[in-house]
């Protein structure tokens, strides 16, 4: 595993990795910070908080549709569509919290790709900076509470908390 550089943030100081190789979308259950995970091997679902991951099914023909991006859910969040975004299909997650904090991508399909979180204005939090991906980011974005944001390349996902 190549392990990615980092200059965090110390308000986002928890950070969990999670394999999913295959990845071709995520996307946020609604109002929360569960994360269901669409790979080419089935679903998973992450709570982004605890960096724990709390259901999975290996079902490769999972329930999809491609021209809405939804996955329909598992575990705890069973019952929902859940419209994903990433590289193969599309979309994009949130790059803006409710609170000024904000992601910007410099993504070039390769270990130079470059995540940038920015401080709201106003404040003395430190901007962090994520690089040296392998393989390349696919999908990046803060959950719909602004507590949590993912960056997923094709062989993992990495959740951020504050």
């Amino acid at each position: 595993m190549h392990e990615t550089h980092q200059n965090v943030s110390t308000s986002w100081p928890t950070r969990h990795i999670i394999r999913a190789g295959g990845l071709f979308g995520v996307g946020f259950a609604s109002s929360s910070d569960l994360l269901l995970v669409a790979t080419h091997d089935g679903r998973g679902v992450i709570d982004c908080i605890s960096g724990e991951l709390v259901a999975r099914d290996p079902n490769p023909s999972l329930p999809f549709d491609e021209h809405g991006r939804k996955v329909k859910g598992i575990g705890p969040i069973a019952g929902q569509e859940i419209i994903i975004a990433g590289e193969i299909y599309g979309g994009a997650l949130s790059q803006v919290t409710d609170d000024g904090w904000r992601l910007e991508g410099q993504l070039s399909n390769s270990v130079d790709d470059v995540i940038r979180l920015i401080t709201p204005v106003g404040t003395a939090d430190e901007p962090g900076i994520f690089t040296g991906f392998v393989p390349e980011v696919r999908v990046f974005g803060f959950s719909p509470t602004g507590r949590s944001f993912v960056i997923g390349t094709g062989a993992e996902v990495f959740t951020f908390t504050r």
